[in-house]
């Protein structure tokens, strides 16, 4: 088979393993909720400046995920998709698949052997976030893609002096701005000085300025919507997503994700674990490197970019007050390549089967770890998994072992996708009891906004939190109340555990004759939720 089948076999693979999962949950709370309920708001109001959420702007994103949603929802409804999860989350999916193509394209520049290259995609894609994220419908894939582009255009101008990238660095740049905002320039222009500062090039910096009119286009994709939404909402979106969503995450002062300094060390060893054996590799094969004193090997040329690639990214989120798992995803490329060079590096030099006994650790963890009688089955069954391979890694000729890796890891995703049905078998029954019903909500339950804005076509869920707090209902939800029970419609209130008990004594204190009260616990993803049916007992 030629190296032309072999390449489209193996692109169109990554491309089905992303899509793994797709459609196992619906759509998660907090963020997904809140950006499939903007992406729809949008497409049924034909409001595309300002972005709303439940009836208020939602000032923490940019509108780029919610356009590139939108396109592909109308597409794929053309041709009679009408699964709204899969059109919205296949942005995703797409982003990280362009992204695993960077891989690749930078991965020539520092590993030398074809199969290690696509090693290197297998890495990436394989990382927990990367395959967790590709669909989920958040904008991080989005940003990581257009941060990447930048820095693989940046390596070709300034090592290749291939001015035509400007084009695609500037669009790129902008395209990062609208998918998240001026987070895109810092990230893209801190991993360029950090890097020529090492090279002690700083003047190569005026490289990605020279074609002026890619810097005006660049300018014009970038800031144009901002300047359309400033002027509508009379600069209200622009200050509060400057001072609140970017300069009020990273200094804390919005109290938004607070988590310590070490969160993404954390974070690293999470999205590791698929791949345990190979990041244990390629670290002994790094610090053997480190220690080598006759130089028998010799690292490519400009290697030291993928370390300030990392590193840069990194640190600044680990110094940022207000941090999500998700943050650091633009580093994960530089981190992939890595593994896979140093893996590749051990297999030829530095073989040491009792290396992989390293592997061991991640089943212990597992054994040791306490879960819920649901997932007891999943933890047994993990562990078989994973203890089998680590014996067959001592077994195997050398050649063989990635191979095994990737087979296990293929193997690892399919059977976590496969149970996600069986752990969440009732997430369905939360659309059943929306439907053509009155719709209340105690607490931001987006997940709920977005399905009673999809079914139910309402741009609003009360919300009930502050009901809770004052132990009242207030007259106006009284009434709607009132009117809905008169009208033969059930009302629904949808509440977090916590405030289960508040919202019963309040429906207590409500002087409504024959009124027939039910409580239902339904799963929504990762949470639980109570639903409490009202209805006149007729």
């Amino acid at each position: 088979m030629s190296h032309r089948y072999i390449s489209i076999l193996f692109w169109l693979s990554i491309f089905v393993y992303l899509l793994l999962g797709m459609n196992s949950f619906i759509f998660t709370y907090p963020d997904e909720g809140r950006n499939a309920f903007a992406t729809l708001y949008m497409i049924k109001s034909g409001e595309y400046i300002v972005p709303y959420y439940n009836g208020e702007i939602r000032y923490d994103k940019p509108p780029l995920l919610y356009y590139l949603a939108a396109i592909s929802y109308k597409f794929l409804s053309f041709f009679g998709v009408e699964k709204v999860e899969f059109s919205f989350r296949l942005v995703s999916a797409l982003a990280t698949f362009f992204s695993s193509i960077i891989v690749y394209e930078l991965s020539k520049y520092f590993i030398s052997g074809l199969f290690y290259r696509y090693f290197s995609v297998v890495v990436y894609v394989s990382l927990s976030n990367v395959f967790v994220e590709s669909k989920a419908f958040v904008p991080e894939p989005l940003l990581s893609l257009f941060i990447n582009l930048c820095l693989l255009s940046f390596y070709k101008i300034y090592h290749e002096n291939n001015l035509r990238w400007n084009i695609v660095f500037w669009i790129s740049l902008g395209l990062g701005m609208l998918a998240k905002g001026i987070i895109a320039v810092i990230i893209v222009f801190l991993v360029i000085f950090c890097y020529l500062l090492i090279k002690k090039d700083l003047g190569s910096i005026k490289l990605i300025f020279r074609n002026l009119y890619s810097v005006f286009l660049g300018l014009l994709v970038g800031v144009s919507w901002f300047v359309m939404v400033g002027i509508k909402t009379q600069g209200d979106f622009i200050y509060k997503f400057i001072m609140i969503h970017n300069l009020g995450r990273f200094t804390g002062t919005s109290k938004m994700h607070l988590n310590p300094l070490y969160f993404y060390i954390i974070v690293i060893f999470v999205n590791i674990v698929p791949l345990f054996e190979i990041f244990a590799v390629s670290l002994y094969s790094f610090i053997r490197s480190l220690l080598d004193k006759q130089r028998t090997y010799s690292f490519p040329p400009n290697f030291s970019f993928l370390f300030v690639y990392f590193l840069s990214i990194f640190i600044f989120y680990s110094l940022s007050q207000g941090k999500v798992h998700h943050y650091i995803m633009p580093c994960y490329i530089p981190f992939s390549i890595l593994l896979a060079y140093f893996t590749e590096k051990y297999i030829s030099l530095y073989f040491n089967r009792l290396v992989l006994l390293l592997s061991f650790i991640l089943p212990l963890l597992i054994l040791f770890q306490r879960v819920s009688q649901d997932f007891i089955l999943i933890k047994n069954a993990l562990l078989v998994l994973l203890t089998a391979f680590n014996l067959v890694y001592f077994i195997i000729p050398k050649r063989f072992l990635v191979i095994a890796v990737i087979v296990k890891i293929f193997l690892f995703y399919m059977f976590i996708v496969s149970q996600v049905d069986k752990s969440f078998p009732n997430q369905n029954k939360l659309l059943e009891l929306i439907k053509d019903n009155y719709i209340l909500k105690v607490g931001d339950i987006s997940t709920l906004s977005f399905y009673n804005l999809y079914i139910n076509n309402c741009h609003k869920t009360p919300d009930l939190f502050y009901a809770i707090q004052l132990q009242r209902i207030d007259e106006t939800i009284y009434l709607d109340i009132v009117r809905n029970l008169e009208n033969n419609r059930k009302v629904i209130i949808f509440t977090k555990p916590r405030y289960l008990q508040k919202m019963m004594r309040i429906l207590d204190k409500l002087r409504i004759s024959n009124l027939d009260t039910q409580i239902n616990k339904v799963t929504v993803a990762q949470s639980v939720i109570f639903a409490i049916t009202l209805d006149l007992d007729k």
